[in-house]
């Protein structure tokens, strides 16, 4: 009706509205669906104002209301006639065919030809789309807007639950829970379910039907499941499932119970699956360890002989008997022998390139030479007596290596271009160990020192020297410090003395010194400051029972105004 009224002389937005009322109103059968808006105190609005007011009393003339899914919606057909002409006016279209450009020029020139209404466009559009929508298999996403302040984070339910009603998705949840709303072919129900009756192969025997298999696993999956008192699934009383020729009809429900016994049959089926290839992989690995601890024996032995030739031969067997084991193996068991394997391979090598060497200087070496350098394990005897032994790399020792001094001095760890660098230890000929981290030769990072006596300082070090939070304990085990460190204790610590008592708060060099808290065994507390371990300055005693004693100034460890 849009479109021919278009084309109707002087016809006008009016005239439209008029047409359709005469067409659609009382007494059509449509009437119900189609109306005119309703005037008076209690009646429609239009663009939020009643239809009775002066600013809008002419569009009430133009407007009319449309019953739909959602409920009645009030339309203004104001310039809808123009609009769905869609065409530039006359003179735009004159004034754009004298332009300077001439492409504009060209385009506008040209005699146009008659073009169709919005309206025509919008249904060809809709018509394709429908076309298109029904050769298809449709999957739709519903967007709901969670609230009308355009806000994140916001969720309104009346206005969710509105727009769940208005676009259908309620009548459709409906419609599904009074019906079927699970159905599968029967093939592919026999296929999924059949597990569940591996025990009672008679129930799925493969001559059977598939219709009688399907009930036969219907009436188990019953009897399996919470739901076995309730009526059959397939009896009158319940019809909770239909078995067709091709295929089965079920209730939600049905399915969630089937589900259960299926879960309990396939589970058990992944633990027998994995049992079974844990003991594959533990069997095959076992073979290689029993295979590998007899032959890294035999290399060592060889190895041990100076018997480079014996030791080759037997490392290429051990290394063929690695490549038949399954990779993926990844235990700390097999972990090991692999690294044992690598360490082993380059004592072989080094076997084949080792020498004796000795200088005018009295310095010896025997070991692996290769690119005419020491590279690889060695033992390097100084003429002054001290000893190295381990890894070099281009004359250099780096890697793994001991280097003994005549003085009685020890390092054992890592070393980098002739440097101690990296985790190691060291024993002084005192007696006095230390474990942990080396920078360039120096002490640098977490480390333990252990004194002769059985003290422990646990902590960072620096440039060779405590520095950074550290404890130290006391022969027996006891703490006797925590806190801070610089070379001395040195900042923010705590101190426990012998006799229980404890002092927490600032040290200078090894001093007590600034503001701190003694507390003494008897529950006596003293807070203050102190001065080279001294009670100097202002400070506070209280007293056993938690009265203050005294409150003022110190000096020399007394209260100075007594």
């Amino acid at each position: 009706m849009l479109d021919e009224e278009v084309v109707v002389p002087k016809g006008t937005d009016l005239t439209y509205v008029s047409k359709m009322i005469a067409a659609f109103g009382k007494p059509h059968k449509c009437a119900a669906l189609f109306a005119k808006p309703r005037i008076g105190k209690n009646g429609d609005k239009i663009k939020g104002k009643p239809v009775t007011d002066s600013s809008v009393a002419e569009l009430s003339k133009i407007s009319f209301m449309l019953t739909h899914y959602a409920g009645p919606v009030l339309y203004t057909a104001e310039n809808w006639l123009e609009k769905n002409r869609g065409a530039l006016h006359p003179d735009l279209s004159a004034l754009l065919a004298t332009s300077e450009q001439p492409l504009i020029s060209e385009l506008f020139s040209k005699p146009t030809e008659k073009k169709a209404t919005v309206g025509y466009a919008y249904r060809a559009s809709l018509r394709a789309l429908s076309d298109t929508m029904a050769a298809t298999n449709q999957h739709f996403i519903r967007c709901l807007k969670p609230n009308m302040l355009k806000k994140k984070e916001l969720f309104h339910g009346d206005v969710l639950m509105r727009q769940l009603q208005y676009t259908g998705c309620m009548a459709v949840v409906e419609i599904q829970r009074s019906g079927y709303p699970v159905n599968m072919s029967t093939k592919d129900f026999v296929a999924t379910y059949r597990v569940i009756c591996f025990d009672k192969p008679q129930l799925i025997d493969k001559n059977l039907p598939n219709g009688e298999i399907v009930k036969n696993l219907l009436e188990f999956g019953q009897a399996q499941s919470d739901d076995k008192s309730a009526p059959g699934w397939m009896t009158p009383q319940s019809l909770r499932v239909q078995i067709g020729k091709t295929k089965v009809f079920m209730k939600d429900d049905v399915l969630r119970h089937l589900e259960a016994p299926k879960r309990l049959v396939t589970g058990k089926a992944a633990l027998v699956i994995q049992k079974s290839t844990r003991r594959w992989f533990v069997t095959k690995s076992m073979a290689a360890m029993k295979f590998h601890m007899a032959a890294i024996a035999e290399i060592k032995v060889a190895l041990g002989k100076g018997d480079g030739k014996a030791a080759a031969e037997k490392l290429e067997q051990l290394e063929k008997e690695w490549a038949k084991q399954v990779a993926g193996d990844e235990s700390v068991m097999i972990m090991n022998a692999k690294k044992q394997l690598t360490e082993i391979k380059q004592d072989v090598n080094d076997l084949k390139d080792r020498v004796k060497i000795a200088w005018e200087s009295g310095d010896r070496y025997e070991g692996a030479w290769r690119n005419e350098n020491m590279n690889g394990k060695g033992t390097y005897f100084y003429a002054d007596g001290n000893i190295y032994e381990g890894q070099w790399v281009e004359g250099n020792k780096h890697g793994e290596g001991t280097h003994t001094w005549v003085d009685g001095q020890i390092y054992t760890g890592q070393w980098v271009d002739d440097t101690m660098h990296g985790r190691g230890k060291y024993v002084f000929p005192n007696g006095n160990t230390y474990e942990g981290s080396y920078e360039t030769g120096v002490r640098h990072g977490k480390g333990k020192f252990t004194y002769a006596n059985g003290g422990v300082y646990n902590g960072a070090f620096k440039n060779g020297k405590k520095n950074g939070h550290g404890t130290y304990t006391d022969p027996a085990g006891k703490l006797v410090y925590e806190g801070q460190w610089e070379d001395k204790e040195h900042g923010e610590g705590k101190f426990i003395f012998p006799n229980g008592a404890i002092y927490e708060g600032q040290f200078v060099k090894g001093k007590k010194e600034g503001k701190a808290k003694y507390s003494d065994p008897s529950g006596a507390i003293y807070e203050g400051n102190f001065v080279a371990g001294k009670r100097e300055g202002y400070g506070k005693y209280t007293d056993p029972s938690g009265a203050v004693a005294y409150q003022g100034e110190w000096k020399d460890g007394q209260p100075a105004n007594l």
